[in-house]
């Protein structure tokens, strides 16, 4: 099989080209989550969700097309139970492989070599304790900290996701203190206006 490197360096290549390349995915297994995060607009009821052999399929299918990049995404990806596999068939298909996370099942997991596997891993917190469990819910923050801690050693390169709000633009040096602390870099970005956000909540939250 044809490594990373190049069969990244081939699609780039065709993409600059002009070819039309889906370089990267983002793919959303589910929009169920253990979380009711006031701003989200990636949850909603339970509803009809890909099987396992159609999530196969689907990154066969883009990576013959020359699919680079693959994200596992949600909801809370975690509450799917085939979450170890899908990555593992990732790597196999030679992608690179990322999951988005609100962290707060990771100490749960009890075999964590598929983590290891991952090439990015990504944590959505949005400040210190009482601004994260402010927005989140109470006991979020000491949560995702104690997943964080439950990883192994050598585990994938770590993200902090931070959601910019008008009630967490005042904290995000506390955010880099956070990621700092557990060796992690930090991604932030602003909440938007959508469905599940109502005119007086995106008053309150979406910055301006």
């Amino acid at each position: 099989m044809m490594s990373r490197i190049a069969r990244a360096t081939r699609s780039g290549l065709r993409a600059v080209a002009g070819a039309r390349i889906p370089l990267k995915v983002s793919c959303h297994l589910t929009y169920q989550c253990n979380l009711t995060c006031r701003y989200c607009g990636r949850r909603g009821p339970d509803g009809h969700e890909m099987t396992t052999e159609d999530v196969i399929a689907l990154m066969t299918a883009f990576t013959k097309a020359g699919c680079v990049s693959w994200s596992f995404n949600g909801g809370e990806p975690m509450l799917r139970s085939d979450l170890a596999r899908l990555v593992d068939e990732g790597q196999r298909l030679g992608l690179v492989v990322s999951v988005v996370t609100n962290g707060t099942l990771l100490s749960e997991i009890k075999d964590t070599s598929w983590i290891t596997n991952l090439d990015t891993l990504l944590i959505s917190l949005d400040g210190p304790r009482d601004v994260c469990d402010r927005t989140r819910g109470d006991g979020t923050f000491d949560r995702v900290m104690e997943g964080l801690k439950a990883l192994p050693k050598g585990s994938p390169r770590r993200i902090i996701v931070g959601v910019l709000s008008r009630e967490t633009a005042g904290d995000i040096s506390g955010l880099l203190d956070v990621a700092e602390s557990v060796g992690a870099q930090l991604l932030v970005q602003p909440v938007g206006e959508h469905d599940h956000v109502s005119p007086s909540e995106a008053t309150d939250l979406v910055p301006s």
